[in-house]
């Protein structure tokens, strides 16, 4: 049986249950809009706090953990992420978005707020602090890049061919469409509408496609086009009608292990709210790290069982951001 504790101002309910119940309990508070309420899974509510209160490194993803997709970062993320810097914690933002979307990104961040974003999945990183801006390679290689490129050409050569097995289903890159290291695709139910590449957040989503088979489909599909045309890549589905198309070896838990913020960190939290952020949630296993799902679709209830920790609805790490740094 769960059991829900009164905490106080801080955050209102820290529901506690066991893994037999986590997804029944996690869909009944999804539904809920439990906004202030953080389910804890596999710790009781005194070493959910003492472990969070002892956390000084957070790698997160951006879309719909701290962001709607593609949207700029609000007010209220960028006092958290101060607040956080000003208790001392560390933040480093791991993303699948391309360069110009985290330049973009950071240029709208406080100088104050000294950031790293590790972006294209691991293939890059981007460093904003009193140095200036630098990018440098983690996982990608010039010949990933050349791979993506090849790719990138020849699924745009072949996209009416692939449109024309569905029924009003068409493709365009996902995001600005800049990645160098992968290639990332937006299903769209119906044609691309013009301007597309500037539309963020509810109203880019509303746009794709959503039907569950089809989607399953769609992937299908993609793993075919890539077992023609590069099978060393694979096909991750986002949830969102977002496809990425891109090698086995650019992970966010490969690259997260390559940084100097993962070798010195005492106690680790990695927060993701989707299938791309699967490996980056293994990381737990490595003892001193937990993670947290931000819940914000049913579709991602699969990933429960991958961590410690679950907030819901979309964009709302504040649960999390409230016990690491008092932010009220």
């Amino acid at each position: 049986m769960s059991k829900t504790m009164e905490h106080g101002h801080a955050v209102s309910k820290i529901v506690l249950c066991n893994a037999v119940e986590a997804d029944r309990q996690a869909l009944r508070l999804l539904h809920g809009g439990a906004s202030n309420t953080l389910l804890s899974r596999t710790y009781d509510e005194p070493s959910a706090r003492s472990f969070l209160s002892s956390v000084d490194t957070i790698f997160s993803d951006i879309d719909g953990t701290l962001t709607d997709e593609g949207a700029p970062m609000s007010a209220e993320c960028i006092a958290a992420l101060l607040a956080l810097a000003k208790a001392g914690k560390t933040v480093t933002l791991v993303t699948g978005r391309s360069y110009d979307e985290v330049a973009g990104l950071m240029s709208s961040l406080p100088r104050a707020l000294s950031l790293h974003v590790i972006y294209e999945k691991g293939g890059y990183e981007f460093v904003r602090d009193a140095d200036g801006d630098r990018t440098k390679h983690l996982l990608a290689t010039q010949e990933i890049e050349g791979s993506a490129a090849a790719v990138r050409r020849v699924f745009w050569q072949q996209k009416a061919t692939l449109e024309r097995r569905y029924a009003n289903v068409t493709f365009g890159w996902a995001g600005t469409g800049q990645h160098q290291s992968l290639v990332s695709i937006d299903a769209f139910q119906g044609a691309v509408p013009p301007g597309y590449a500037a539309m963020v957040g509810s109203e880019r989503s509303a746009l794709k496609v959503k039907d569950t088979q089809l989607l399953a489909r769609i992937a299908y599909d993609l793993a075919q086009f890539l077992k023609e045309y590069q099978p060393a890549w694979q096909v991750t589905h986002l949830l969102n009608g977002n496809f990425e198309l891109g090698p086995k070896d650019i992970a966010k838990d490969e690259a997260i292990r390559q940084t100097e913020r993962w070798r010195r960190a005492r106690a680790v939290l990695l927060l993701g709210d989707g299938p791309n952020d699967r490996s980056m949630f293994a990381l737990r296993a490595q003892g001193k790290a937990a993670a947290g799902l931000v819940l914000h679709r049913e579709a991602a209830l699969a990933l429960v069982s991958d961590v410690d920790f679950v907030s819901f609805g979309r964009a709302n790490p504040y649960p999390f951001f409230t016990l690491l740094s008092r932010v009220e």
